[in-house]
């Protein structure tokens, strides 16, 4: 007897091997989104209007891989992707579809997801300034991580080619910022004359893993970090040094780090050692300034994080959420970037992050920029609040919280699995006048929002932000209201 969850074997005769689809949407990973016979159907490398001939093959869930075998008509969302490496790289999924045309399927994306995981009717109003789009969405990025393989006598330096951990070579990456190709000749240009001259041999992949490069929007400042493993030849850390203080515009902050793990692609990085310049580059967003090092949490795109900044207070300032008289509470707050840029519209703000780094970063940040009124704790968000309450966090008597919470607003920036139950119930029983979700998955947004919306919160502010173009990733704003 089957279980009422096991899905139902399709037999042979059910689905041909190949088949004609067209195309209507795409998966949150950038396949096209089709059905064959009934069947959801993902296909690598299509765009919504396509249609194609496919290799169809049983995948997970009940779901159907494919892949193409022939265009037979073309969509008109098509263009002809300028990154060379674009068919190889796993780094952008819809380079392939004119811009304007990415907008509104990320638009719709969000609407599909608040409207049928969240229940709301009222999105297409909401929504009815639409996505904020950049002007030019290239060379956006101020982070980027490059991964090292290959071999000692011909090391190769790329991104991770698209569902694989195969490293795609590159030599420069249109929406990163900063000298990519620069950076990487000079370490694959020392790797192989090091290993020319010295019987210990670096092996890319094993003794270099890495490579971080992050490059100030504001002040244009250049940080470095090769991660390398855990046992390394004594000849490399002085001659990755040497390297990159060659180069034409050499970086103001260096640092090698080590990786204690023998998987390449899954340790985290220990020791982070400064062995040239400043510990710190500055990146300016609004009118504050932040310090970041190699392992700060921060938004990666500058230029969007000021809008996606101005579009959070918006929402709070149409839901009358901005007052003097009131207190934010800041979960998830990394460094600080919504909390010390909202500061001076608030009495007191109380951030809460898990990254004790972060929280280093956060109290320097504030004392850089002279905000005295925010307060940060560390611990995981979720405990904190079903743990300490409101009366923990802020220090207050069971009166106080109470009185506090009428005129409190709660602002959320989760990882990009959200929050769950758990916490939104936690948040919600301390009864804030509103609650901020800021958010790059809006499957978990509109959860989150659900949960909310259980208890007795509305949905009033809604808006979105082009934070990744040329990715399916979007970043959002929501505002729920008593």
């Amino acid at each position: 007897m089957k279980s009422k969850n096991e899905t139902p074997k399709i037999s042979g005769n059910s689905i041909p091997s190949a088949a004609v689809a067209q195309v209507t949407d795409l998966t949150w990973r950038g396949e096209g989104l089709c059905r064959i016979n009934g069947r959801v159907a993902f296909v690598k490398g299509a765009v919504p209007g396509d249609t194609v001939k496919v290799n169809i093959s049983e995948g997970k869930k009940g779901i159907l891989e494919c892949t193409i075998l022939e265009t037979l008509e073309q969509s008109s969302l098509r263009k002809v992707p300028p990154c060379k490496f674009y068919q190889a790289c796993g780094g952008c999924q819809i380079m392939s579809i004119d811009y304007s045309s990415q907008l509104k399927i990320k638009v719709s994306h969000l609407n599909e997801a608040m409207t049928r995981i969240g229940g709301f009717k009222n999105v297409d109003s909401l929504l009815a300034e639409s996505i904020h789009g950049m002007d030019s969405p290239w060379h956006y990025r101020n982070k980027g991580i490059f991964q090292f393989s290959g071999s000692p006598e011909k090391p190769v330096a790329g991104l991770f080619a698209q569902g694989s951990r195969n490293v795609t070579p590159i030599d420069d990456c249109l929406i990163q910022r900063g000298p990519v190709k620069a950076c990487l000749e000079a370490l694959k240009t020392m790797l192989i004359k090091g290993n020319e001259v010295n019987s210990s041999k670096v092996i890319p992949g094993v003794d270099i893993k890495r490579v971080l490069i992050r490059n100030s929007t504001a002040t244009n400042e250049l940080l470095v970090e090769a991660v390398l493993g855990k046992e390394t030849p004594s000849w490399l850390e002085n001659a990755i040094l040497d390297s990159l203080m060659q180069m034409d515009i050499p970086p103001d902050s260096i640092y090698i780090s080590f990786q204690a793990n023998d998987d390449q692609w899954t340790g985290i990085p220990e020791k982070h050692l400064l062995i040239y310049g400043k510990p710190f580059i500055t990146e300016r967003i609004g009118k504050m300034s932040f310090h970041i090092g190699p392992d700060t949490f921060f938004q990666i795109n500058p230029d969007q994080a000021s809008v996606l900044l101005d579009e959070v207070s918006r929402g709070l300032d149409e839901c009358k959420l901005l007052s003097r008289s009131s207190i934010l509470l800041d979960l998830f707050c990394g460094v600080g970037f919504f909390g010390l840029s909202l500061a001076d519209k608030y009495l007191r703000v109380s951030a809460i992050e898990a990254n004790p780094s972060s929280i280093a970063e956060g109290m320097a940040n504030a004392k850089a920029n002279r905000v005295e009124n925010i307060r940060f704790m560390e611990g995981d968000a979720s405990t904190v609040v079903k743990n300490l309450g409101l009366q923990g966090i802020l220090g207050i008597n069971q009166r106080e919280a109470f009185k506090a919470a009428e005129n409190m607003t709660v602002l959320l920036d989760p990882p990009r699995a959200g929050c769950g139950q758990e916490i939104m119930q936690a948040i919600a029983s301390m009864e804030p006048a509103g609650i901020v979700m800021v958010s790059c998955n809006p499957s978990t947004l509109a959860r989150d929002c659900q949960i909310l919306s259980r208890r007795g919160y509305k949905l009033k502010f809604l808006s979105c932000v082009d934070m990744f173009p040329h990715t399916m990733h979007l970043e959002s704003a929501a505002v729920m209201r008593r």
